[in-house]
């Protein structure tokens, strides 16, 4: 969602084809997810008709939540290459 905006279905299949082993995510997941991240503003969403005619609910980051994917994505950063440091020391 950093990159563009999308609707729940499109988001689970992005995620499968980015990584079908670990971050395949079930709608039955993911939307109470979306819910609970829009609650905390992290995220919004629209309505839209999407191609076939029916409405697709899309949704998209807000600036709290870009800064909050940053801080989390630097913190991911620094604790992976921790870890992998001790990996490598440990082999």
């Amino acid at each position: 969602l950093t990159h563009e905006e999308m609707y729940g279905y499109q988001i689970t299949q992005e995620l499968k084809r980015e990584s079908p082993e670990i971050l395949a995510v079930g709608e039955g997941t993911l939307y109470p997810m979306l819910h609970r991240m829009e609650d905390r503003g992290v995220v919004k969403s629209r309505w839209e008709v999407g191609k076939t005619g029916r409405k697709q609910r899309y949704y998209s980051v807000t600036k709290k939540g870009n800064r909050e994917f940053e801080a989390a994505r630097d913190l991911w950063s620094a604790l992976s290459k921790d870890v992998n440091r001790l990996v490598k020391s440990r082999s």
